[in-house]
């Protein structure tokens, strides 16, 4: 994992010690153009930051919780959500037959009607009785004179001013419904992966929360060793400024020892920044209020408790079998390919004709004519020929599915590596804590021998403080890979989606 930068400036810094000391022996003087006069400098003072309030402790469960309590990026994972539950409801409502109403209203200049039957002026006809002498011929034109009367006729076929239609009509698609089926299906499947994706968002920022946990859990265990040294190194400055009181020892001597002690003063300073840092790095992942100071209030052992709880896998066959059932990732593949697979089913019901059947009911007044109130009937739509639009569809379709499929490929290789990379680290986490405890060890004896030896005259300050500083950064590395092996087992459920 990543080195939290106080760890890295100590360990830097303490590295760099011996030279330091030993600086004024080097013969090679830096060049005039970059050499400055300290005395000359004024120190720029810039406002500090507000001092946060009273540490609030907090377990890593109760961190892990907060850290996805209104957080922006869940909030959104459940709006997605939402709409996808609306999607799929507006694709069901495709399934019900669609009703329609139509309400239409006309108003004329005048009355329509049938031209000189409504009402207009008419040529007169003849009176048979003058016209003819026969009677078979009066009686034969008074027969074509009532046939060709049609002066009644008009206020038969008079029509309102205005008219008004209403019309309903219900029509129930029939072949459409295999697209809408499988257009249902996608939507379904939309609602799977949008609280798939939520699942992996909240995976993560677990995963960033046990990071930034353990980062400031780190960052403490740093500066508790650099308080440490500074108890240790002030105890020797006094020794030292008392040996040279004595005259046991060089002014030299002595001041190597006061310079050391200052310079770790401010080293701890830094280390300082770094732990107020971490602090509210973690605070802004838990969404806390601005200016809340939080710490972790857990101890190690309860940490692993609550890391290790349900148990984890012990073999690397186990652990595969885990992440095979509980990856979001490959859950989310999985439904990918669902939708593929529907995808090229939904394309193809472009070859099927559309056929509907249709009922209407009509109700008009005002106008000259009367229709049938009820209508039955069926359509058939069917573009027969559209230039392999279909074709190509389906072809794109097929192709995104293939993708799909290689994606999911590796994808399965990627987990498979993840959880690998996981066991071994925590192998190798477990390796270095052990050297390290004999490291330590090893350090502290050192530091012993070099104050007896101090104490007896036959060394000097620099192999004391040496000592002294080997000890921290032993110290400091044990604690890093003591939390490296407990963000190594969370990796592990992560990598098994079981976090």
């Amino acid at each position: 994992m990543n080195r939290l930068i106080p760890v890295a400036v100590v360990v830097l810094l303490v590295a760099a010690m011996p030279a330091r000391a030993g600086a004024q022996d080097d013969p090679v003087s830096a060049p005039d153009e970059i050499v400055v006069d300290a005395s000359s400098v004024t120190p720029v003072m810039v406002a500090s930051p507000e001092p946060a309030g009273p540490a609030q402790p907090i377990t890593l469960k109760d961190a892990m919780q907060k850290a996805i309590d209104q957080n922006p990026q869940v909030l959104a994972g459940e709006m997605t959500i939402e709409a996808a539950v609306a999607a799929r409801k507006v694709v069901r409502a495709s399934f019900f037959p669609v009703m329609q109403a139509d309400l239409t209203f006309m108003v004329y200049n005048e009355a329509p009607g049938f031209g000189s039957f409504g009402g207009g002026s008419q040529t007169a006809l003849p009176d048979c009785d003058t016209v003819f002498n026969e009677l078979d011929e009066q009686v034969l034109c008074e027969g074509l004179t009532q046939m060709l009367d049609f002066s009644s006729l008009g206020d038969s076929f008079k029509a309102e001013q205005w008219d008004v239609k209403v019309t309903v009509t219900v029509a129930q698609p029939l072949t459409p419904l295999y697209q809408v089926y499988h257009g249902y299906k996608l939507a379904d499947l939309g609602v799977d992966v949008a609280k798939i994706e939520l699942e992996k968002t909240k995976a993560d920022l677990k995963m960033h929360t046990v990071k930034a946990y353990y980062g400031y859990l780190e960052a403490a265990s740093a500066l508790e060793a650099m308080d440490e040294a500074l108890v240790s190194v002030e105890a020797h400055v006094n020794k030292a400024r008392a040996f040279h009181e004595a005259e046991f020892i060089t002014k030299n001597d002595l001041l190597q020892a006061e310079v050391r002690y200052a310079e770790l003063q401010g080293q701890k300073l830094q280390v300082e920044q770094g732990v107020t840092l971490a602090g509210e790095g973690l605070a802004l992942l838990i969404n806390e209020p601005a200016g809340q100071n939080v710490v972790p209030a857990g101890q190690s052992q309860e940490e692993l408790a609550f890391i290790t709880q349900g148990g984890l896998p012990q073999t690397e066959a186990e652990a595969l079998d885990l992440a095979a059932k509980n990856r979001p990732e490959l859950k989310q593949m999985a439904v990918t390919l669902e939708q593929a697979s529907e995808a090229i089913k939904l394309t193809k019901g472009g070859y099927i004709p559309s056929v509907s059947v249709f009922g209407s009911y009509q109700h008009e007044e005002g106008s000259v004519m009367e229709l049938p109130a009820f209508t039955f009937g069926a359509s058939l739509n069917w573009n027969f020929f559209q230039w392999g639009k279909v074709y190509y569809s389906v072809d794109e379709a097929k192709a995104r599915a293939a993708a799909a499929q290689a994606a999911t490929e590796a994808l399965e290789k990627a987990v498979k590596f993840e959880v690998k990379q996981a066991l071994l680290s925590i192998q190798l986490s477990t390796k270095q804590i052990e050297i390290q405890k004999g490291a330590v060890a090893a350090a502290e004896e050192q530091l012993r021998i070099e104050k007896e030896r101090y104490d007896q005259k036959v060394n000097t300050t620099t192999e004391v403080l040496d000592a002294t500083m080997r000890l921290v950064q032993a110290q400091v590395t044990l604690s890093t890979y003591q939390y490296e092996y407990l963000v190594a087992l969370a990796a592990l459920r992560k990598a098994c989606g079981t976090l």
